[in-house]
């Protein structure tokens, strides 16, 4: 009788031991991690680009040309609710200041139209009476700041077919002022925000606006100095190519200081005529803490004021 060929196959059914599947296993968990991984990267990009675009299109986060963040550039500049005003009474006049009725720290500035420019030499007894405008609300305050506003402007403008003039006396009870250049704001210091196209009703920086800041020194081995900042097609405040043509004198007070200054409209790029109106906000920078260089405090005439949005800014009108 034939034997039956074995069937290998039949006999070995149900005794072949399991193989493990370390490897199917190893190669899961290989593919969850790089899942994970690329949704963190994904997750951290978009934080990124909201982070930039908040920083273009947010309140008080664009700089001044070449400073950073913190300590090592914090300048402008992080927006505290509008301020009611000092509490003191303002002491800095101005001749011929305007009566008490007027608006204190008014977002609508005239400028007089002058028959002859005053000298440059802050000694504002050459000027004419007209309208005065105040910076008394915080618009700025740094980290760690908080005690009460300590300065304020008188400001008075005027201007001829050549100039822009800034008459403006500053109370102020430290004078701290260390910096030169494109770093003055640091310091005690003015500065004027222009917006030259107001019809463009733009909400970041531009072309058309310039910062003009006005130092006047600290009396003693540091001038009395100003400086020009332009702004760029990124929304960005830089130092404005070719310097500036400002003429600036200071002369300190009891109580603070004076300033004069006559800014030419070239400087500007623009050419006057009676009745333009201008983007305008009047800011006063203040330090407190002698031998140091940081921006404690801006007061301006605007509440509003935001840096990085001429909207948010005032108006000039040259007077006819």
């Amino acid at each position: 009788m034939s034997q039956q060929p074995t069937n290998w196959d039949e006999e070995w059914a149900g005794l072949e031991p399991e193989q493990p599947r370390v490897g199917q296993n190893w190669m899961l968990i290989g593919i969850l991690f790089t899942t994970l991984v690329l949704v963190v990267v994904c997750l951290v990009g978009l934080y990124v680009a909201a982070e930039q675009l908040g920083a273009r299109t947010g309140p008080e986060r664009l700089l001044p040309p070449g400073v950073g963040n913190n300590e090592t550039g914090n300048g402008e500049e992080t927006a505290d609710p509008p301020h009611e005003g000092p509490a003191f009474a303002p002491t800095a006049t101005l001749p011929g200041a305007a009566s008490d009725n007027e608006p204190s720290g008014s977002s609508q500035v005239v400028a007089i139209r002058l028959t002859a420019p005053p000298t440059i030499d802050a000694d504002l007894s050459d000027w004419p009476d007209g309208p005065t405008a105040v910076s008394d609300h915080v618009v700025h305050r740094a980290d760690g700041v908080t005690r009460s506003p300590t300065a304020q402007a008188v400001w008075r403008l005027g201007w001829d077919s050549s100039n822009l003039y800034v008459a403006a006396a500053v109370t102020d009870d430290v004078h701290v002022q260390t910096q030169q250049g494109n770093q003055i704001f640091r310091g005690d210091s003015l500065e004027l925000q222009i917006e030259t196209n107001p019809a463009r009703n733009g909400r970041a920086l531009g072309p058309s606006n310039f910062q003009i800041a006005l130092s006047p020194g600290n009396f003693a081995g540091i001038p009395p100095s100003a400086f020009r900042f332009e702004g760029d097609n990124q929304g960005r405040m830089r130092d404005a190519p070719g310097g500036h043509n400002i003429s600036i004198a200071a002369r300190q007070t009891s109580d603070g200081y004076i300033i004069e200054a006559a800014i030419p409209w070239s400087d500007l790029n623009v050419t006057p005529v009676p009745g333009q109106r201008l983007g305008l906000a009047l800011n006063l920078n203040d330090n407190d803490t002698p031998g140091t260089a940081r921006q404690e405090m801006m007061l301006s005439n605007v509440s509003t004021r935001s840096f990085g949005n001429p909207a948010s800014w005032g108006t000039l009108t040259l007077q006819e």
